[in-house]
C-alpha cells in the first residue's frame, strides 16, 4: 500500500504518517514512512531547501523522494509528493515574476513535474493536510502562495485525495484509518 501525504511544512505529515505506519503494521506487513529527503539532499548537494530553493533543488528533491520510493517497495508513506514540489516551483515563479528567464525556466519545470507526476507518481492514497490559518513556516507571502496553491496542484494533476481537516490530530488519524479500511480488498 502507497500512501502519499501532501501539505506545506508543520501540517503534520510526519507524525501523521508514524501513527498510519504503526496502525498499519502487521505480522505480514511493515509500513516504512519517508521523510527527511528533502533535507538529506540539501545535505548531500549542498544546496539550499525550502524558500529558498531553486527550481533545479526543486527537481533534485523531487528525484531524491521517487528514488526512496522505489527503494522502499510496496508499503510506504510518504511526506510530500510531486504536487507539494509542483506548488514550491509555482509558488517562486510567482512571487519573483521580475528576474530574468525565472518564468522560463520555472515553466519548463513545472512541465516536467506535471509528466513526473503522470508518469512516475501512484499512490493507493492521498492525503492533504492542510496548514493551519496561525501557523508560519517560511515567510508570511511564501506561507499564503503554498495554502492557496498547494489545492490548485492536486486539481491541475488531477491527483485524488481526500482532506483532513478535522478539529484535532486524533479526529484526522482516525478519518484516513477508516477510509483505507473502507477501501482494503477483502482478506482472502
Amino acid at each position: 500500500m502507497k500512501i502519499g501525504l501532501v501539505g506545506p511544512p508543520g501540517s503534520g505529515k510526519t507524525r501523521l504518517a508514524q501513527a498510519l505506519a504503526n496502525a498499519l503494521d502487521t505480522d505480514d506487513r511493515t509500513v516504512g514512512v519517508i521523510d527527511e529527503y528533502a533535507e538529506g539532499y540539501s545535505t548531500t548537494s549542498d544546496f539550499a531547501i525550502g524558500e529558498d530553493a531553486t527550481y533545479i533543488v526543486n527537481l533534485g528533491i523531487a528525484l531524491s523522494r521517487l528514488q526512496s520510493e522505489r527503494r522502499m517497495g510496496d508499503d510506504f508513506i510518504v511526506c510530500g509528493t510531486m504536487a507539494d514540489t509542483a506548488t514550491y516551483m509555482a509558488c517562486e515563479a510567482t512571487l519573483f515574476p521580475d528576474e530574468p528567464g525565472w518564468q522560463r525556466r520555472h515553466l519548463a519545470s513545472l512541465a516536467l513535474a506535471g509528466c513526473m507526476v503522470n508518469d512516475l507518481v501512484t499512490y493507493d492514497f492521498t492525503f492533504y493536510l492542510p496548514l493551519p490559518e496561525h501557523t508560519q513556516t517560511f515567510g508570511i507571502g511564501f506561507d499564503e502562495e503554498v495554502r492557496s496553491n498547494l489545492p490548485v496542484s492536486l486539481r491541475l494533476f488531477d491527483i485524488p485525495h481526500i482532506t483532513l481537516d478535522r478539529p484535532s490530530f486524533e479526529e484526522n488519524l482516525a478519518h484516513a484509518l477508516n477510509v483505507i479500511h473502507e477501501s482494503a480488498p477483502p482478506a482472502e
